[in-house]
């Protein structure tokens, strides 16, 4: 756990040992201590604050995954804005989770994202007109429009967390075919990675969105 306050750290480390399903290997107050911890520790999965003194989201989330490209980062804010969310998931955040909304499932969420799944929120609505959601809901179905149905089964795929194997068998096609689709998504999505996707996914309507807190 990267960049908590004391109290925040404290009761995040009790929640999850009490859950039984996570083992907290580490605290750190700062970006520092988080990177080198990391190194040290080896952790799965880190769940770091979105207002970690000394460096900005994005540039943390890109430190925490140099040193290891296959961590799995959850980010913990107060800041509820989609641009805010969108940036997280870009730089390659699995999960993001507000600082009201900690109930007792979070250890649950972060077994899923270790699995290889991902956890976020759907957009809200603009306090003054409602109108925010669904316009930006229509901007990401559209880029949905142009994929076949085969393409849509490998997206929901990709989002359930399976592998390119596990979402080859049922649709009877080879890994190799799986894996070249998938790239092509990304292209078409200007994405970089699978959890973008799925986070694209479940804003256009194409695959399931955990319910909210």
């Amino acid at each position: 756990m990267a960049g908590h306050d004391y109290l925040t750290g404290r009761a995040l480390h009790e929640l999850l040992d009490l859950s039984g399903l996570i083992q907290v290997t580490g605290e750190s107050a700062t970006g520092q201590q988080a990177l080198q911890q990391v190194k040290d520790e080896q952790p799965d999965v880190v769940i770091l604050n979105a207002d970690i003194a000394g460096n900005g989201m994005a540039e943390m989330i890109e430190g925490l995954l140099t040193v290891d490209e296959n961590m799995k980062i959850v980010i913990l804010a107060s800041d509820s804005s989609p641009e805010v969310m969108d940036a997280a998931y870009r730089t390659g955040a699995q999960g993001y989770f507000l600082r009201g909304a900690i109930l007792e499932d979070l250890a649950a969420a972060l077994r899923i994202i270790h699995r290889g799944g991902s956890i976020h929120p759907t957009f809200p609505a603009s306090r003054d007109t409602g109108r925010y959601s669904s316009e930006a809901d229509e901007a990401i179905r559209s880029r949905f429009k142009s994929f076949t149905g085969r393409d849509l089964q490998i997206i929901r795929g990709v989002a359930e967390g399976l592998t390119n194997t596990e979402i080859a068998g049922p649709l009877h096609l080879s890994e190799a075919t799986v894996k070249a689709r998938i790239s092509r998504i990304k292209r078409h999505l200007g994405v970089t990675n699978r959890v973008q996707i799925a986070v694209q996914g479940a804003q256009a309507g194409i695959t399931a969105s955990p319910p909210e807190n």
